[in-house]
């Protein structure tokens, strides 16, 4: 099951002692009315209390995990005397008796987006495929390549007459300065064909709900360091009025966890093979006249 930035930003305010749950009594794509939410039963609430916080879609009341679950929007307007939230437009009206969680302003809701993609600048670089950017030509030896290929290039292939991936083994990657393409220098290939590249690269941008977290991150391990991103910017933003609250505490645990996580569940990296030419049963070969790569 995909674990989306709406999974991990709710995760971390649960955690954070920031979230809170309530259920649907009516609403609209751009609105939820909760009555428990108003002035009759929580008191010392102000108009807008909420604005900044964040409103999370959690349960489908129906079971079908239908739309607007797994949705979140930025709260924009708050009436207490109704225990009204007002939001930017869902997909779809929440139906009653829908579970819905929304957020205190304590962390504001877009900046926690910022520092859960902060968060996975710092997890690192992830298993990326393209198999779509370059076709072999036959006699060429060298082809330009993505900018974003420059973090570690580790596997070149080419696909063959029956659709089958094998290993170039024998490759070299010349990167071109800032923001310009490198080259990829192969063994010449004689027939036109697909090329797949293996690289590590960044992380894509997390933004709306069901952006996901790559595979090769554990959950465990995302949260963790959205905490870390999330009580560091607290904290200093605090300065010396942190000094006598838990929240340094707090920053303290979240990194020891995340250091933790870093042991027992790295993401796995990916180093440059070796670039001898070791032919497979089911493999190209390399012609013994002109070092061609022979497409089967």
């Amino acid at each position: 099951m995909a674990f989306t930035l709406h999974d991990l930003l709710w995760e971390c305010y649960k955690r954070l002692g920031q979230a809170k749950t309530g259920v649907v009594d009516s609403g609209s794509t751009t609105t939820i009315v909760d009555a428990m939410q108003s002035s009759e039963f929580v008191e010392g609430l102000e108009t807008d209390a909420y604005n900044g916080g964040g409103i999370f879609i959690l349960y489908d009341a129906a079971g079908a995990s239908a739309a607007p679950q797994g949705e979140f929007e930025a709260i924009t307007s708050f009436d207490t005397e109704t225990g009204t939230f007002g939001f930017d437009a869902l997909s779809a009206e929440p139906a009653v008796g829908d579970k819905y969680g929304f957020t205190t302003t304590l962390f504001p809701f877009l900046d926690a987006i910022e520092h859960a993609n902060s968060a996975l600048k710092v997890i690192g670089d992830v298993e990326t495929v393209d198999s779509s950017t370059l076709t072999a030509v036959g006699d060429s030896y060298e082809y330009t390549v993505a900018v974003g290929w420059k973090r570690n290039v580790y596997k070149v292939e080419y696909e063959d007459s029956s659709d089958n991936w094998h290993r170039i083994d024998d490759w070299e990657y010349i990167p071109g300065s800032a923001g310009a393409t490198g080259l990829l220098r192969l063994p010449s290939i004689t027939t036109s064909t697909l090329l797949r590249i293996s690289y590590m690269g960044s992380h894509g941008r997390l933004s709306v709900h069901d952006d996901e977290v790559d595979e090769s991150i554990d959950p465990e391990y995302a949260i963790q360091a959205t905490l870390t991103q999330m009580l560091e910017a607290f904290v200093t933003q605090m300065g010396k009025n942190a000094m006598d609250t838990l929240w340094p505490q707090r920053l303290g645990d979240a990194r020891n966890q995340l250091q933790k996580w870093e042991m027992i569940r790295p993401v796995p990296k990916h180093k440059k093979k070796g670039r001898t030419w070791i032919p497979s049963d089911n493999a190209g070969y390399y012609d013994s006249n002109d070092m061609n790569i022979v497409v089967p």
